[in-house]
């Protein structure tokens, strides 16, 4: 009983964990995320996912690939399908990819080019475009151009500046819409029910 406890709790924090840390996905901001998930932190986090992933996945209504894996850390790409080809179809989007070697900007085909880049690059430079930056920002990182001063940020803003910014909001307000629902609901089976009735009214 008390083991069966534990493993509830412990899933339970993890869930909490995911659910802030993809809540830009989630409230449908955002398409994707890469996230690092430990294998020996606190939360257990990297075991616990692996153990309970596709009820997970279901939970969270996500898709999520291996893109590399240690003994310390595993990443792992959490995406919405629909909202990844939305940002794969912009055309600066798929000069871009055209740019790397990508033959085709269908998903599914996108994604495995994207998890086989990070067999020979760290992190791809296009990650971006599959994580939801926009597409300018991209190309101006890319080309290694200078970027706009004095804007702090998880990505850096070249151009103009005006849709980069509203996109940092529209995160950062689903980050803290998330934060609301887990301290009102105090579960986030509870604040994933609220915000799946919450869009189909939408």
């Amino acid at each position: 009983m008390t083991t069966h406890c534990k493993k509830n709790c412990e899933l339970e924090a993890v869930l909490n964990y995911l659910g802030e840390r993809l809540s830009p996905v989630l409230f449908g901001t955002k398409p994707a995320m890469l996230l690092g998930l430990h294998c020996w932190d606190k939360l257990q986090s990297c075991p616990i996912y692996f153990s309970y992933q596709q009820e997970i996945h279901d939970l969270f209504g996500v898709e999520a690939v291996v893109f590399s894996e240690t003994e310390r850390m595993t990443q792992i790409y959490f995406y919405r399908k629909e909202l990844v080809q939305d940002a794969l179809n912009d055309e600066l989007a798929q000069k871009i990819l055209r740019e790397e070697g990508y033959e085709s900007t269908d998903v599914d085909y996108a994604i495995e080019r994207l998890q086989s880049r990070f067999t020979t690059k760290s992190c791809p430079h296009e990650l971006g475009i599959f994580v939801g930056y926009p597409s300018k920002d991209v190309a101006g990182y890319i080309a290694g151009d200078e970027p706009v001063k004095n804007i702090t940020g998880p990505w850096r803003v070249y151009g103009e500046a005006e849709q980069s910014l509203k996109l940092m909001k529209k995160h950062n307000v689903a980050r803290k819409a998330m934060k609301l629902l887990l301290q009102k609901h105090k579960s986030i089976h509870r604040c994933m029910t609220k915000l799946y009735n919450v869009q189909r009214t939408a």
